[in-house]
């Protein structure tokens, strides 16, 4: 993210924010797994909800840094899409961290 900021990655390439949020939602999930294992052991769906969850709270959290940072540029329906499309990617980043835990959880 430093990288991305100091080489005004998310300004000069718009979609960059794209893959640092799916990015941003494994790592979160594997942080999270790391400390909580006892998701690994629920059963898949209960253990992927309650990673998607953490996801999610997180990515709300980095949302309303942004804005209060103002770092985001507040535009109406620009603003809401891109907060949409942001947590989206958040949650998908959570399933892949949570699969490939249960996946090497099983090796």
């Amino acid at each position: 993210h430093q990288l991305a900021i100091t080489f005004f990655l998310y300004w000069t390439y718009l979609w960059f924010d794209i893959p640092m949020h799916t990015l941003g939602g494994a790592v979160v999930a594997l942080g999270f797994l790391t400390f909580f294992s006892a998701s690994l052991r629920a059963t898949f769906r209960k253990g992927l909800l309650i990673t998607m969850s953490v996801a999610l709270a997180v990515g709300l959290l980095w949302e309303l840094f942004e804005l209060i940072q103002g770092i985001t540029v507040c535009t109406d329906h620009g603003y809401l899409w891109d907060t949409g499309h942001d947590l989206v990617m958040d949650i998908v980043g959570g399933c892949i961290g949570y699969v490939y835990a249960r996946a090497s959880m099983s090796v």
